[in-house]
């Protein structure tokens, strides 16, 4: 259960990434 508890929080953080690297590329 933690494993999964942790692979969702880096799923999380990487879509937050994804989307701090578009928010640059549109600026």
């Amino acid at each position: 259960a933690y494993s999964n508890y942790k692979a969702c929080v880096y799923q999380q953080l990487e879509e937050i990434v994804k989307k701090e690297k578009l928010g640059i590329w549109a600026k």
